[in-house]
């Protein structure tokens, strides 16, 4: 009897609703609510700072959000790969310093089931959720005082970047599809995913042809599909990212994404996997 998994469908769209609240060309800020924060680092009660571990007090429309936090330095692997192509299509393969020590992960002070992923490399830059809410935050980068836009998460227009996902699909139960039986042994065992995400052409130009900060991006989508997905103990390795630097290698359209699912699997399974020793694979538009 093979083991049961999160399906890498769910895996994929955990990762696009992030790359929604976290990557600025993929945000489409038509929300009824944002606003100008300025977030406040808290000293230790006791004094005495715990290496790896931090607080933050965040004003988010009147009311005062501490967030405990603490670092994931797991979410890189040691062996980690870029793939790029010469501008002769020839494969350029590196194994780049990332940085690793300023991803975090944790809670809100005194609201159960909440989840804070926020990365602190240059302000910070992640979300809050609550069960009612959903909070993104980002830090604005003409501020010379720290301070931060937050908007809701809930109230974002989706319809134009979702690759042709309907809003009502993204908000469905992550174990659609599965049993209950399945659902169980899911929740009660971890499970660790080594994934390797492949970038196409037009979101590398769109990031003015700069692998660093296509990099970022992508280490900064898995942090935060990583928070969400420990609540089915599923925790996300970054294995590598492939980057399509000159033309993007199979047809790509936004009006349906089954297409396009498919063709992506078909071109991954003789050609990524020779590359990249993966456990699931996600193609990031």
């Amino acid at each position: 009897m093979s083991k049961p998994q999160v399906p890498l469908t769910w895996l994929c769209f955990a990762m696009l609703m992030t790359m929604l609240s976290s990557t600025g060309h993929a945000l489409t800020l038509k929300t009824d609510f944002y606003e100008v924060t300025i977030p406040r680092k808290l000293e230790p009660k006791d004094g005495r700072e715990i290496e790896g571990h931090m607080s933050y007090a965040i004003i988010i429309e009147g009311r005062k959000y501490v967030v405990h936090l603490i670092q994931n330095r797991a979410i890189i692997s040691p062996n980690f790969t870029l793939i790029t192509y010469t501008d002769e299509g020839d494969l350029l393969v590196e194994q780049p310093y990332i940085r690793n020590d300023c991803y975090y992960q944790g809670y809100v002070e005194g609201i159960k089931h909440s989840i804070v992923a926020l990365s602190t490399c240059s302000g910070l830059r992640g979300f809050l959720q609550t069960k009612t809410l959903n909070y993104g935050i980002q830090p604005l980068e003409t501020s010379h005082i720290f301070q931060h836009l937050v908007y809701r998460m809930n109230d974002l227009d989706f319809e134009n970047n979702t690759c042709g996902v309907k809003s009502e699909d993204l908000s469905s139960p992550l174990f659609a599809g599965t049993t209950e039986e399945s659902k169980a042994v899911i929740k009660k065992k971890r499970r660790y995913v080594e994934l390797a995400l492949v970038v196409d052409y037009e979101r590398y130009v769109h990031s003015k042809e700069n692998t660093s900060v296509v990099q970022r991006e992508m280490v900064q989508i898995v942090h935060q599909a990583d928070a969400i997905l420990n609540e089915v103990n599923t925790d996300l390795v970054l294995l590598g990212i492939e980057i399509w630097t000159q033309a993007s290698l199979i047809n790509i359209t936004y009006e349906n994404p089954e297409p396009v699912l498919t063709e992506f699997r078909d071109w991954a399974s003789p050609n990524l996997r020779n590359r990249l020793h993966y456990d699931d694979a996600c193609l990031v538009l």
